[in-house]
């Protein structure tokens, strides 16, 4: 069952962004030293063109957070689901809305690992500064980045309670 949902974007001027770095990186793959000779007009078209194309796949790029009854999933699509991040609710022991600076502490959007708190912790964002913190029973940390942190920590807590108590109900029955 399926308690709530949230898909984040990356920020429009961040998508352009983003493209014009990936193509810096990806370029001299495309543009060969014996290539150097190209004209300027074909080397601003070929540029142009792949500005164009990654700008376009950014713009389908985001951050899937879904929280079924006992498990949290973030996934993160770039168009295609890239990567993904199984959360049991009944390992987690905190649960915290935080403010972060996505680029100062998690060094952008996306998965990456960045310290939080003095220690290393792995964020999940696509932009703005609010997220939910969660801390499992391996004292693993996590950032969950969210548009209304505030609700997402809500239903986490609610449905965490609710397994927990599911559970000693359940020990309870079987003594």
């Amino acid at each position: 069952m399926l308690l709530y949902t949230e898909t984040q974007r990356l920020p429009r001027g961040g998508q352009l962004i983003l493209a014009m770095a990936l193509l810096c990186v990806v370029a001299p793959i495309f543009f060969l030293p014996g290539q150097a000779e190209a004209e300027g007009k074909e080397v601003f078209v070929s540029y142009f063109l792949g500005v164009l194309v990654l700008s376009f796949m950014m713009f389908f790029t985001s951050l899937q957070t879904e929280l079924k009854q006992d498990t949290l999933h973030v996934r993160l699509y770039f168009p295609l689901p890239l990567f993904g991040r199984r959360l049991p609710l009944k390992q987690l022991i905190s649960v915290e809305v935080v403010t972060f600076r996505p680029f100062r502490d998690a060094m952008g959007w996306g998965f990456h690992y960045g310290p939080f708190r003095g220690r290393c912790c792995r964020y999940f964002n696509m932009g703005g500064t609010g997220g939910v913190y969660l801390c499992d029973d391996h004292n693993r940390q996590f950032i969950i980045g969210s548009q209304d942190p505030e609700a997402l920590a809500e239903v986490i807590e609610k449905a965490r309670t609710e397994l927990l108590l599911r559970s000693a109900r359940a020990e309870n029955f079987m003594s």
